[in-house]
């Protein structure tokens, strides 16, 4: 009977300190996750900024393709005219 109570205790203790590491485990997760979380927070917004300045840069080339491309060209086209005339 002795034997039994022992082999009792030593699997209670040991159970004890399965529970302890995987308490442990769980509170390391949650701090890995909320890690995480924060990283995809700020990566976030590195792309909101990343994407404003391309929108800038669209419309930038839009402009440029589009009435006032034509202007400077045209204009740029006439001094190269005139230039060749001189």
């Amino acid at each position: 009977m002795l034997v039994y109570q022992i082999c009792a205790g030593v699997i209670t203790v040991a159970f004890v300190i399965l529970v302890i590491h995987l308490v442990k485990f769980l509170i390391q997760a949650k701090a890995t996750a909320m890690s995480v979380e924060l990283l995809a927070l700020n990566a976030n917004e590195q792309v909101e900024r990343t994407s404003k300045t391309f929108e800038l840069l669209e419309n930038i080339t839009n402009t440029l393709n589009g009435t006032w491309g034509k202007i400077f060209g045209a204009a740029i086209a006439l001094s190269k005219f005139r230039r060749k005339q001189d």
